[in-house]
This record gives structure tokens, sequence and C-alpha cells, in this order.
């Protein structure tokens, strides 16, 4: 006899936490760290299709720029549009980043949760 097993795959829930500190801006990885991943962060939404993305921006402090959502157009907007000029403040604060994650997961979701941090 031949058994057959389901596969299910669970939904996930990921916030990408981009660096966009003035330090971003070398040009010691062409074109720009900036830019580099921000191709990165292009590439990673088009590879989560399916799934609800958040997008945190930080530098001295971090910005929830988008929530989680299924709007990857938005997604990709908001990153392509990222730069230094939208932190007041400089610096690099990850762990407020990782912070304003958590803290903006839907805790009701079963979903997975990720963040994924972007930085230099």
């Amino acid at each position: 006899s031949i058994s057959t097993k389901m596969a299910t795959r669970e939904s996930v829930d990921v916030f990408i936490a981009l660096d966009i500190s003035y330090s971003m801006l070398a040009q010691d990885i062409a074109p720009s760290r900036m830019e580099r991943a921000k191709r990165f962060t292009e590439n990673l939404i088009q590879g989560l299709r399916g799934e609800r993305l958040g997008l945190i921006l930080f530098a001295g402090n971090a910005y929830l720029q988008m929530p989680l959502t299924t709007d990857y157009a938005a997604a990709s907007l908001f990153t392509k549009s990222a730069n230094p000029y939208q932190a007041p403040t400089p610096g690099t604060a990850i762990g407020d980043a990782l912070e304003l994650a958590m803290n903006s997961f839907d805790e009701e979701s079963e979903s997975d949760k990720v963040v994924i941090v972007i930085t230099d």
C-alpha cells in the first residue's frame, strides 16, 4: 500500500528592518550600501509573495514605515524611496527596530513571525 502525506505550509508574517543610516551611503560596495540593500530587499519582497510583509526603517530611531500587509506594490515603493533623509536622528538603533517589530506583530495571528534585519 502507498501512503501519501499532505505537506502543509504555514503562513509567515515578516518584518523587514532596513538600515537607512548615513553610513549606508558609503560607496565601498557599488553603487552604494544603500542601493545594494534596497535591491536585496526588493528581491526579498518578490520572493515572499503570499506572505504578510511589514517594513521598518531605522537609523537613530526605528520607524514603522508599513504595517503587515500583502500590498507588495506599497512595500516595493517604500523600499525604493528609503533614504537617510527620512531619519532625523543619526545612528543605528537595531535594538529599537527589533523591539518595534516584535510589538507590531499581530499577537492573535498563528502565523510564524520573522524579522529580517538589513544593515551594514
